[in-house]
């Protein structure tokens, strides 16, 4: 019998050319750099504290967003279900598409978002209610190394039309492969174990497909599962954000800050740009950082 990890190596194996095909696992099409929105705060978290926070996926700004994901992948079942002729593969799969609905519930995934623009207005507005935001540019290539065994990088989909093609040719893949190996390995179908390992995949796909309208946020993802076994050990903290008590892990950031923040851009509300720059370039100094650049932002702000 295989272990949990040998069965998600095998369908990361057979669905990787997919992956690649649509750019949907971005491989070497990794921007140069991808920027982080935050505060100062926020700032002095992840320079002084050397981590980054990953929030749970449950608590996305749009809850909508999931949801967008697990319709797209119900209505491909629901279609692959009907043009399948095993009856017990069918009633299978029926039950299947209530069974997803559970990852828009406690969710194991946690989520650190970032952007391909560094001075981009819609960011400005929805992550700097401050009035002293700071865009954070990390080298995309070091920071994916530094995660490479804990967390995926992934770029956010807003176009309906891939989104659609992509799930058409994973889910069919993913269900022939799991339906396939429960019914020849075992005695008794286990529904709980086809269901577990179905949803262990096909939630990388939900937490990665958002509506076109939200295309301009031109978003890119690191996503950390929580069962992974670099992050299982990881204490799930909380804090307050708006309304809500949020979930969330500290990830440790264990290249040197200077060999991963690239540069800063300081928020157009700022008022007081000169001294914010002035400040921020005493404090990198006083930590031995180097060699990030500092500059304030050239977007209209009304």
């Amino acid at each position: 019998m295989k272990t949990k990890k040998e069965i998600i190596v095998d369908l990361d194996n057979i669905l990787s050319p997919i992956w690649n095909k649509y750019h949907v696992h971005p491989g070497e099409q990794l921007p140069d750099k991808i920027y982080h929105y935050t505060d100062l705060t926020g700032f002095l978290g992840i320079t002084k504290g050397k981590e980054l926070w990953a929030s749970n996926a449950s608590y996305l700004n749009d809850s909508k967003e999931i949801v967008h994901g697990l319709n797209l992948i119900k209505e491909c079942i629901l279609t692959y279900k009907n043009s399948h002729h095993d009856k017990d593969f069918k009633d299978l799969v029926g039950e299947l598409t209530e069974s997803i609905l559970s990852i828009t519930g406690e969710s194991k995934n946690y989520i650190v978002s970032f952007c391909e623009d560094g001075d981009l207005l819609s960011q400005w507005r929805g992550y700097t209610k401050s009035n002293v935001g700071i865009a954070i540019g990390f080298n995309t290539q070091n920071l994916r190394g530094m995660i490479a065994e804990s967390g995926v990088i992934r770029k956010i989909h807003y176009n309906g039309e891939v989104q659609k093609q992509v799930i058409s040719e994973v889910i069919p893949l993913i269900l022939d492969y799991l339906y396939i190996y429960f019914k020849t390995r075992f005695k008794d179908f286990n529904y709980e174990h086809f269901v577990l390992y179905f949803l262990l995949i096909i939630k990388n796909y939900a937490i990665t497909f958002k509506n076109e309208s939200f295309a301009e946020e031109k978003e890119w993802r690191i996503i950390f599962d929580k069962e992974n076994l670099l992050t299982s050990n990881l204490s799930v903290e909380h804090r307050i954000r708006d309304s809500i008590i949020l979930p969330y892990l500290k990830i440790p950031l264990e290249e040197e800050i200077s060999g991963l923040i690239t540069n800063l851009t300081i928020s157009p509300t700022n008022q007081n740009s000169e001294f914010t720059i002035k400040s921020i370039k005493e404090y990198l100094t006083s930590k031995s950082i180097n060699n990030i650049s500092i500059d304030e932002s050239i977007v209209p702000y009304r």
